[in-house]
């Protein structure tokens, strides 16, 4: 009955040092998994709002090539983090974008700000809440 004794000695032991360390291996492995989603999540907010900023830019400034540079680059990088994007989401937008430089009337600014907000609406419901 001795080695009975022993034997669930060692076992014990041998737990007592694998638990912990199996333990912290699947903690770490889970923790690095939700940093990456929240480095993810982070980006894609940073997508949104720099196409928001860019937007309004060249909304006020219908006829600037780097403004424009700058909203069809920001308009680019939406491609990687949302799934439901394409063309025709901000084919509103640059219809009330040309009116606004034809003829740049408060109805005008309001107009492609609401078609802003649409496109904003739709992407944001693609992010998820912390």
């Amino acid at each position: 009955m001795e080695w009975f004794s022993y034997t669930v000695a060692v076992i014990l032991l041998v737990a007592s040092i694998v638990s912990p360390i199996i333990t912290t291996y699947m903690n770490n492995k889970h923790q690095k998994e939700l940093k990456k989603i929240d480095i993810y999540e982070d980006a894609k907010k940073e997508a949104l709002s720099n196409f928001i900023d860019t937007a309004q830019i060249l909304n006020y400034n219908p006829t600037d090539s780097d403004a424009m540079y700058e909203y069809c680059t920001a308009f680019d990088k939406l491609f990687i983090y949302f799934s439901d994007i394409s063309l025709d989401t901000v084919k509103g937008l640059e219809l009330a974008r040309k009116e606004i430089a034809k003829n740049d009337t408060q109805e005008n600014f309001k107009k492609a700000n609401r078609e802003l907000t649409k496109i904003v609406q739709t992407l944001s419901k693609q992010i998820v809440k912390k």
